[in-house]
């Protein structure tokens, strides 16, 4: 640490810290940490205080051992020097390892001080001794002040990804899922206390401010789901700066959110050890790309010949935005990679929960939960409907339902607001959306390589008239991103949106929230695609995840000139 003592204290902090730890079920992350892991401490590694060489070397014999017998250590420290022994310790088992870095310094300095090795040097060293790839790894939460103009771009002329704060902070946990796609292998997960604000880390080996607070560290941590992890740390604590013991409860929950990634049973990681052992992965930087871009062209062929790969997310949204976009960002990664043309959230994808955090969760089309998914959509070269957000509507305490449609180049290409209100009663539990919403007053049609799409909301499913507009304006897929009550899902949501596909001949795609996001409120589920003849092509298992299905388009001509409907109608004989 730079001008400060006591880094060594800092495990002894952080273990004290996790005694303040609730630990049986991560609810952000759904996983019971210790009924997956078998987890121990391994106590401390021994040191010499007078040769930083030799303490290398003791570090590195002791966790050694431990990637012998395939266990993943998590580190705690202590200054961030200590990562090189990690890495080498690391490496000697999987090979140059993808590292993924918060933190608010790039540390890939060739000297510090006067000194090679040094806490601001380790990702030089590291990356001279092979044993990271930078063309797979990370760097972000930078800020602060630098010791040149050219320092980011020194760091990435190395072949790092360099993300500085400002840059993670406007595109959110997207940054992050790109950060774990990337990393392709064998990762290494280094987490510096002082990538957290001060005023919420005044703990830390060497401060910045103008960080992220300690909610948004956790849910840009928790966005990690599926790194392959081969070990992880968490390190510059220095306990003695921090009086109120707040940075040592916050590195202790960081490290229990790091256990949850490991014992998390989405680790994608599994597929690709798989995938190094048939040989089919040549280096990270070159087959990732030569990959994508493949899929990107079959993507693109096929819906220039008539077919397109879609899908839904289902999300169970709380009250917690951040976690809600991390989930929504990771789930969109994953419909990426498996080839999906269009990805559609549903309806209040950022925040469900009671109306007096609206005000907190509202935000403008372009504001930066809709940012992060327009990233996305303009990195995968696809089509993002951010289901829908609250917008401010510039009446006091009421605001639109807005849905927005994302373009390949991440710029929007339409936006809907949400016209009829939900005022009715489902079950025992009576709504009422005027109270908290303004209704927009446009039917909204879009083109998604040149293939009408009508964008509608949820409670817009039970009014026939205005997707019989929208099919008649050209439309051929019909959106409806939805957060249908249990109750009257049950009954009725599958049989609506069958009924919206046969009379129109379109196909439906129909993202849903799922499960309970207050007491006694809950959402149905059963995320859905529809084809023009009524067929059910898929629907989403209980639960968050993805429905995939492969749009046939010329089915749309052929059922219409099957069953002429659209032509057959004599609007004058329906009277007003």
């Amino acid at each position: 640490m730079s001008f400060r003592a006591g880094a060594r204290f800092g495990p002894k902090a952080i273990r004290e810290g996790s005694l303040a730890l609730r630990t049986g079920y991560n609810p952000a992350q759904r996983v019971s940490v210790f009924e997956r892991l078998s987890v121990v401490d391994y106590g401390d590694a021994a040191v010499v205080p007078s040769s930083g060489e030799r303490s290398y070397e003791l570090m590195q014999e002791k966790l050694a051992k431990l990637h012998a017998a395939d266990v993943v250590p998590l580190v705690l420290g202590g200054d961030h020097s200590v990562l090189l022994a990690e890495l080498r310790a690391a490496a000697q088992r999987h090979g140059p390892l993808a590292v993924v870095d918060f933190d608010a310094h790039l540390d890939t300095a060739d000297a510090f001080l006067g000194e090679k090795y040094s806490h601001g040097t380790v990702m030089r060293r590291a990356l001279e001794e092979g044993l990271v790839d930078a063309a797979c790894s990370t760097l972000m939460g930078m800020r602060g002040g630098l010791d040149s103009a050219h320092e980011y771009e020194e760091a990435r002329e190395l072949g790092f990804a360099v993300i500085p704060w400002d840059e993670l902070a406007q595109l959110g946990t997207g940054v992050v899922a790109a950060a774990v796609e990337r990393a392709a292998g064998k990762a290494y997960l280094t987490f510096d206390i002082d990538f957290v604000d001060q005023a919420f880390a005044p703990g830390a080996g060497a401060p910045e401010v103008g960080g992220p607070s300690s909610m948004q560290a956790l849910a840009l941590l928790r966005a990690c789901r599926g790194l392959d992890l081969a070990g992880a740390d968490v390190v510059e604590m220095l306990p003695e700066a921090d009086h109120s013991r707040l940075t040592a409860t916050l590195a202790a929950t960081i490290a229990y959110e790091i256990l949850t990634l490991v014992a998390s049973p989405a680790r994608r990681g599994r597929a690709r050890r798989e995938s190094y052992a048939a040989g089919r992965r040549e280096t990270c930087a070159t087959t990732r790309r030569e990959s994508y871009a493949a899929a990107r062209r079959d993507a693109c062929a096929a819906a220039r010949a008539g077919s397109v790969k879609v899908a839904c997310v289902q999300l169970n949204s709380r009250e917690d935005v951040a976690a809600n976009v991390a989930a929504a960002t990771a789930l969109v990664e994953e419909a990426a990679a498996a080839g999906a043309h269009l990805v559609a959230l549903p309806e209040t994808w950022t925040y469900k929960g009671r109306r007096s955090g609206l005000a907190g969760a509202a935000e403008p089309p372009d504001g930066p939960s809709n940012a992060a998914l327009a990233a996305l959509a303009a990195r995968h070269r696809i089509y993002v409907l951010a289901g829908s957000l609250y917008e401010p509507s510039g009446r006091r305490d009421h605001y639109f339902n807005t849905s927005v449609l994302f373009g390949p180049d991440g710029r929007p290409l339409a936006t809907y607001r949400k016209i009829h209100l939900f005022d009715a009663v489902s079950g025992t539990t009576a709504y009422r959306e005027s109270g908290h919403l303004v209704p927009g007053s446009q039917a909204v049609l879009a083109q998604v390589d040149g293939v009408g799409v009508g964008l509608s909301i949820c409670y817009d499913l039970r009014f026939p008239e205005l997707y019989r507009t929208l099919a008649l304006r050209g439309a051929r897929l019909l959106l409806v991103p939805s957060a249908f009550t249990a109750h009257t899902g049950e009954a009725h949501w599958e049989v609506l949106l069958r009924a919206r596909a046969i009379e129109n001949a379109c196909f439906v795609i129909a993202p849903d929230q799922v499960g309970t996001h207050l007491p006694g409120r809950s959402c149905w589920g059963h995320s859905m695609i529809v084809d023009p003849w009524g067929t059910v092509l898929a629907v989403a298992e209980d639960g968050p995840g993805l429905c995939i299905a492969d749009l046939d388009l010329a089915a749309v001509d052929r059922v219409r000139a099957q069953i002429p409907a659209l032509e057959h109608r004599v609007p004058e004989a329906y009277g007003p």
